[in-house]
C-alpha cells in the first residue's frame, strides 16, 4: 500500500507574508513529497509494506534493528511530521483559542502568554534541525518538547497536538538564519481549532491507556508485558527469579527423566552395561540416577532461565 502525500489544506500563497509561496512550495513539493516518495521506495517487501504512515512510525520507531529500518523510520517520521505541521497552520490570522483549550494551557503553563514565551524560547534552544512540539503526556498534562532531526514524541507514548518545523528549509527562504523572527511570526498562523480537536482526541486516548493499565495491574507478568509493552517498568530481582526457575526446572526435569528412566528400565531404550546385570536390568539404580540427573539438570537450566527472566516491579500510580 503506497503512502499518499496529503494535499495542503490551503493555497500555496495562502500563508503570505508570514510564509511566502516560494518557501512553502519548496517545503511542500521538494522536502515533504521527497520524504513520502522515499518511504514508498523503502517499504516494499518489508513488514511495513501494508501499514499506514502513522503505524510505520510507531512500529519502526520501537523496533529499529537494521540500517534499512532506520531509513524507513527517518523518512516515515519526517513525512508524518510535515503532514501534521500543515494542519497546524491556517490562512485565518490570529485565531482565538477556545475556553477549553485556554484553560488547559493555563493549567500547565500559568497563562497563554507564558506558554507562547516558553515555546518560543524552547524552539530557540534547539541546536541544529528538528521540531518543537506541544504534547499531551501520560499524566494528561501539556508539555513542550524538542525533537532533534526526525524525532517524534509518538514513539515514547506522548501525543502531539501542535508542532512547529525548525528545519532550516522551513524558514530560511524568508528569514535566513533568524529563527526567532520566524517563531514570533508563526503564531499568527496557528490553527487553534485543529489544536483543540487534537487535544480532545489525545485526552481520550491517554485516558483509555491509563484505564487499561489500571485494569491489568493484577495480571501475571507475562501477559502484562505482552499487552502493555512497558518493559521500562520492570527489573530483574535475581533472588526471586532464580529460586522460581530452579524449582520449576527441577520439577520438569524430574518428570521428564522419570519417563526416560521408565523406558530404559523396560528395555525400550538401550543403556550401557553399567546399569544392568547378567540376569536383569537394575531398575532401581536406573530410576535413582535418572531422577537425580533430572533434578540437577532441570534445576540448572531453570536457574539460567530465571536469571534472564524479568520479574514485575511495582508500577507507580500517576
Amino acid at each position: 500500500m503506497a503512502i499518499q502525500a496529503v494535499p495542503l489544506p490551503y493555497n500555496i500563497d495562502a500563508l503570505e507574508p508570514v510564509i511566502s509561496a516560494d518557501a512553502l512550495k519548496i517545503h511542500y513539493e521538494d522536502h515533504y513529497k521527497g520524504y513520502v516518495n522515499k518511504v514508498n521506495d523503502l517499504i516494499p517487501d518489508t513488514i511495513y509494506e501494508d501499514l499506514s504512515l502513522k503505524d510505520i512510525v510507531l512500529k519502526s520507531g520501537k523496533k529499529i534493528q537494521w540500517d534499512h529500518e532506520t531509513k524507513i523510520f527517518n523518512n516515515a517520521n519526517q513525512a508524518w511530521n510535515h503532514a501534521f505541521f500543515w494542519k497546524c497552520m491556517t490562512p485565518a490570522r490570529n485565531m482565538i483559542q477556545s475556553h477549553v483549550l485556554k484553560e488547559k494551557i493555563n493549567e500547565s503553563f500559568g497563562s497563554f502568554e507564558n506558554f507562547k514565551e516558553q515555546f518560543t524560547l524552547k524552539a530557540g534552544e534547539l541546536f541544529g534541525s528538528g521540531w518543537c512540539w506541544l504534547v499531551l503526556n501520560k499524566s494528561l498534562s501539556l508539555e513542550i518538547l524538542l525533537g532533534k532531526n526526525e524525532e517524534n514524541p509518538l514513539v515514547s507514548g506522548k501525543i502531539p497536538i501542535f508542532v512547529v518545523d525548525l528545519w532550516e528549509h522551513a524558514y530560511y527562504v524568508d528569514y535566513r538564519s533568524q529563527r526567532r523572527e520566524y517563531m514570533d511570526n508563526i503564531w499568527e498562523l496557528v490553527n487553534w481549532s485543529f489544536v483543540e480537536i487534537e487535544m480532545v482526541k489525545a485526552e481520550r486516548v491517554q485516558q483509555q491507556r491509563k484505564n487499561f493499565k489500571e485494569n491489568t495491574r493484577s495480571l501475571p507478568f507475562y501477559f502484562r508485558q505482552k499487552w502493555l509493552g512497558v518493559n521500562q517498568t520492570f527489573m530483574k530481582p535475581r533472588k526471586t527469579s532464580i529460586r522460581t526457575g530452579t524449582l520449576l526446572g527441577s520439577l520438569i526435569g524430574a518428570v521428564l527423566f522419570f519417563f526416560v528412566s521408565m523406558l530404559v528400565g523396560l528395555d525400550i531404550l538401550p543403556l550401557p552395561g553399567l546399569f544392568t546385570t547378567a540376569a536383569h536390568t537394575n531398575f532401581g539404580l536406573i530410576m535413582f540416577v535418572g531422577m537425580t540427573l533430572g533434578v540437577l539438570i532441570g534445576g540448572a537450566c531453570g536457574a539460567l532461565v530465571g536469571i534472564g527472566t524479568p520479574m514485575p516491579l511495582h508500577i507507580a500510580r500517576k
